[in-house]
């Protein structure tokens, strides 16, 4: 079930328009947070569930709204330190 999940998001995510136009809350930081912190959680299981977590996150983090947002400059800043932690 958690596969399905990150399939649909990573299909959800190639919306040609701004996220916020799908989102309830209006608030596309939130929303992409989310979406990363799913990503990041299953990023760390065996199989077919990381790699739909990694196409999920390279979806999301290359959209140019998300770039503007500075949500990518975030994503990569823990990614680094987590590595260098590790």
């Amino acid at each position: 079930m958690p596969y399905i999940l990150v399939l649909w998001l990573s299909i959800i995510v190639l919306v040609p328009f701004d996220l916020t136009s799908i989102d309830s809350q209006k608030s596309q930081i939130i929303l992409v947070k989310r979406i990363i912190n799913i990503g990041r959680g299953h990023s760390i299981d065996a199989g077919k569930l990381r790699d739909g977590a990694a196409i999920l996150l390279s979806k999301l983090i290359t959209r140019p709204d998300v770039v503007r947002s500075g949500e990518l400059d975030t994503f990569l800043q823990q990614m680094t330190h987590q590595f260098v932690e590790a």
